[in-house]
Parts: C-alpha cells; sequence; structure tokens
C-alpha cells in the first residue's frame, strides 16, 4: 500500500512539473464595430441601401450630349421605406435638393449640376415614367401610397440621366463629376 501511494505521489509530481508545450494565447490588434442611426418619428424607416446610394453611369461618350437626344441612357435607382404604419400618414412624396443649374436649351427647369470642370451638363432625375421632378418640391404630386405593417416594404422608384445643353455655343464639355442630390420623405 505504501508503494502504490508513493508511486502515485511521484507520477503526480513529475505531471505537474512537466514543461507545458501549448503556446501562449495571441491576440490580434483592436478593431472597432461602428453602430449608428437615427430615431424619427415617422410613420416609416428608410431602408440603410437608400440612404447612402451611387447611381454610376461609367463613361459618357460626348457626343451623347452635343448631338441627336442630348442626353445619357438612363440609370435607375430606388428609395425603399420599411414597416410603414398609415395609423396617421396615408402617403410618401420625395423633395430632392442640391446644386442646381439652368438655362439649358431643350430643357425647362432646374437640373442637377455636375460641379468640377464638366460644363453644360447636368442630370435630369425623373420617375420611371420618365415624368421630371422639380428640386425642391415633393414628388409626386399625389404622393406614394404606403405599404402597411411590419415587413412591408415601399418602394419609391427612380430614374436619372444626364443631359447635355442643346445650345450651339454651350456644348457639353468633357471632364470628370461626382455630385450629390439630397431626399427627404414627406409623408401626408
Amino acid at each position: 500500500m505504501k508503494f502504490t501511494k508513493l508511486a502515485l505521489g511521484v507520477a503526480l509530481s513529475l505531471v505537474v512539473a512537466a514543461p507545458s508545450f501549448a503556446a501562449d494565447p495571441a491576440e490580434s490588434r483592436e478593431g472597432k464595430v461602428r453602430f449608428t442611426g437615427f430615431i424619427n418619428d415617422v410613420p416609416c424607416s428608410i431602408d440603410d441601401k437608400s440612404l447612402d446610394q451611387t447611381v454610376k453611369f461609367g463613361e459618357i461618350a460626348l457626343h451623347e450630349l452635343t448631338s441627336n437626344k442630348f442626353r445619357s441612357d438612363s440609370e435607375n435607382f430606388d428609395i425603399i421605406l420599411k414597416n410603414c404604419s398609415t395609423e396617421t400618414y396615408k402617403t410618401a412624396k420625395v423633395s430632392f435638393t442640391g446644386a442646381t443649374v439652368s438655362g439649358f436649351d431643350g430643357y425647362t427647369g432646374e437640373l442637377l449640376g455636375l460641379g468640377g470642370k464638366v460644363q453644360n451638363a447636368g442630370i435630369v432625375i425623373t420617375d420611371r415614367g420618365n415624368n421630371p421632378i422639380t428640386f425642391g418640391q415633393g414628388f409626386p404630386v399625389a404622393g406614394h401610397a404606403l405599404n402597411n405593417g411590419d415587413g412591408s416594404l415601399t418602394t419609391l422608384q427612380f430614374s436619372a440621366y444626364v443631359k447635355g445643353n442643346e445650345a450651339v455655343d454651350k456644348k457639353a464639355t468633357t471632364g470628370s463629376f461626382d455630385t450629390v442630390a439630397n431626399f427627404k420623405v414627406i409623408y401626408e
């Protein structure tokens, strides 16, 4: 019995005294996750992908803006409202604002300016029926009907194209552009 206790004691001391072969834990640098948002007393949430969009026109041939139609092809974009409550408000209009330009031959009204070195061209925002919006005013006049309920989506569909001035002495010029149209939703 003494031998068994002695052998057990020696074995345990060897296990405890044996060097550990496991590596120390390694840690990465500290990262961060930013959470942002805004809580507002309105009937719908605006889908996050709609709040900060980029509409890419790619490369537009100058002759598209200086002859024939004097415009590029249209590019579509949506503003998606979700989880709407129609308890108080039933419709939504969108009002676009931005740095506008006007006085173009072949187009009445304001266009979103392109800024930079591009001259005599601007962006027209329309609904999908090619009806142009008026900057600073709610569109459409009658409003879009809201879909009610959690999980519901109300998709407001728009298009945009680049329009060249049709005046012979004010042809569109070349260069890159990066311009912003701001929008807000007006509930009625």
